[in-house]
């Protein structure tokens, strides 16, 4: 969901406004990022701005970037039927109960390691370990 929503007063049209704390404001940011895709359709636009803030550096201010982001009709429609196939293969991973990793690039996403690194490397011994968390959240 977004951050925030802005309603023109001109014509009532929403813009999803998503702000992002980043050492680098001036980050490309494609038009084809799936938050930003999820919230135009969500809100029936094209249009998302992103507002991209870094922490305060040398000069003692911070940096703050806001792009608008035009989000086409081809694009959202390419978003919805991969997002089918998303839904699709979480069903069959479910029924089949096979997880496919998305190692090495999930492992350290934002430079934190994974809550679940440890289930990856378990092998054989993932089910009974996925039980003992579930006993502990249980408790």
């Amino acid at each position: 969901k977004p951050d925030l929503v802005l309603r023109s007063r001109a014509d009532g049209s929403l813009m999803p406004v998503d702000f992002k704390y980043s050492n680098r404001p001036d980050q490309l940011l494609p038009n084809f990022h799936n938050q930003f895709v999820g919230q135009a359709i969500a809100h029936n636009t094209n249009r998302v701005m992103v507002v991209s803030i870094s922490p305060v550096g040398k000069t003692g201010k911070a940096g703050i970037v806001r792009t608008v982001l035009n989000i086409s009709d081809d694009i959202k429609q390419e978003w919805q039927a991969e997002m089918r196939v998303t839904h699709w293969m979480i069903l069959w991973c479910d029924g089949s109960d096979t997880w496919p990793k998305a190692a090495p690039s999930a492992c350290m996403a934002y430079g934190q390691p994974c809550p679940y690194l440890d289930l990856c490397s378990a092998g054989a011994l993932r089910p009974e370990l996925i039980k003992m968390r579930k006993e502990l959240r249980d408790d």
